[in-house]
């Protein structure tokens, strides 16, 4: 009996050590089959050998590291805007049903087009929201987060293809022949485009019109009024040595002069990302300026600030009259609330006083 016992006791514990062995490995091979493989990265988060139950968490707390630094940079006109990244949501659970085992997975992210379009509008005129798609804005977002870059650049020019349905009349201006001197008669229509970004220059844009220099002194003049209240920058002009007394166009305050053969030029910059047109039209003894395009956000004026400078009475051989002289200095500013800001000199035409001789 005791060998039989004895036996009997051997297979029990054998038996339960198969058991115990048994289930031991049921657990290891469930527990192997839980956890991701090597190669299983979701966005730029790794989840090689990590257990199903940990997922979640190593997803959401990645992602959310990501978000955090991320920023979306909006260019127009030559500024730069960062807009909030609460613009896009992480989808974790959509992000977690899709991830593949041992494959890259992307993330994935909603964007709030209310929440965009509101933020556009804090930093760029809504007249011009209405010219973009927000499905390419969104796109180009998308594709930003898809290739997990720090953040995402979005040039507003490059989203709209039309902007003349938003282009309003600028500044007029009018000059007028009274004496019929006839120096309006080779003058015919004529336009100018002032393209973004860069300089204007009379010269470089009438060699095929063969005006001569008076006839492009006149067109010089005109375009500087015109100009004046804009935000162009960077006026290189000259104005003539003598006085026109001409009251009726101004033309001494705003005379531009030109001379071809010494390389006088009347010449701006445009600082926008817009182009501007010049239009010049012609009806019997009148020229007519205009400039049309996108209106600028400030509201642009000018003031003239006049000088006489007095001439001396001196004694010589040849008797000769005096005549003042006069500066004009023309200001730009910006209106706003009936107050003056920023008083920027564009230039000054002076003319010299000749002395008298008795």
């Amino acid at each position: 009996m005791s060998i039989l016992n004895t036996m009997l006791k051997r297979g029990a514990a054998i038996l339960i050590a198969a058991i115990v062995v048994g289930i031991t490995l049921i657990v290891t091979l469930d527990e192997f089959a839980n956890e991701y493989k090597v190669g299983t990265i979701v966005g730029d988060i790794d989840l090689s050998g990590k257990t199903k139950s940990e997922v979640n968490y190593d997803i959401l707390l990645g992602v959310n590291d990501y978000i955090t630094d991320y920023y979306i940079v909006v260019e127009f006109n030559n500024e730069a805007f960062t807009l909030s990244s609460d613009i896009v949501v992480p989808n974790i659970a959509s992000t977690v049903s899709n991830v593949t085992n041992g494959k890259r997975t992307s993330v994935e992210y909603d964007i709030s087009t209310t929440l965009l379009k509101s933020e556009l509008e804090t930093v760029i005129n809504p007249m011009f929201i209405e010219l973009i798609n927000l499905d390419e804005v969104e796109a180009v977002i998308a594709r930003s987060l898809l290739d997990n870059e720090p953040f995402s650049t979005i040039n507003i020019h490059d989203l709209i293809l039309d902007y003349t349905s938003l282009w309003e009349p600028i500044n007029s201006y009018e000059y007028i022949d009274l004496n019929n001197t006839g120096i309006l008669d080779n003058l015919d229509d004529v336009s100018f485009i002032v393209a973004p970004n860069s300089r204007f220059s009379l010269l470089n844009n009438s060699h095929e019109l063969f005006l001569t220099n008076d006839e492009l002194s006149i067109l010089a003049t005109g375009i500087q009024v015109i100009t004046i209240e804009t935000d162009f920058v960077s006026f290189i002009k000259t104005n003539h040595k003598n006085p026109s007394y001409d009251l009726e166009n101004e033309r001494d305050i705003y005379d531009t002069y030109i001379n071809i053969a010494q390389g006088k030029d009347f010449s701006f910059y445009n600082p926008n990302n817009f182009e501007y047109v010049i239009e010049i039209t012609k009806s019997q003894n009148k020229l007519v300026f205009n400039i049309t395009g996108i209106p600028f956000e400030n509201e642009y004026t000018h003031k003239v600030v006049e000088l006489l400078i007095p001439y001396q009475v001196l004694t010589g051989s040849i008797p000769t009259q005096g005549r003042d002289g006069m500066s004009y200095e023309v200001i730009r500013y910006i209106k706003r609330d009936e107050i003056s800001l920023l008083d920027q000199s564009l230039y000054t035409n002076f003319y010299a006083p000749i002395n008298e001789i008795n």
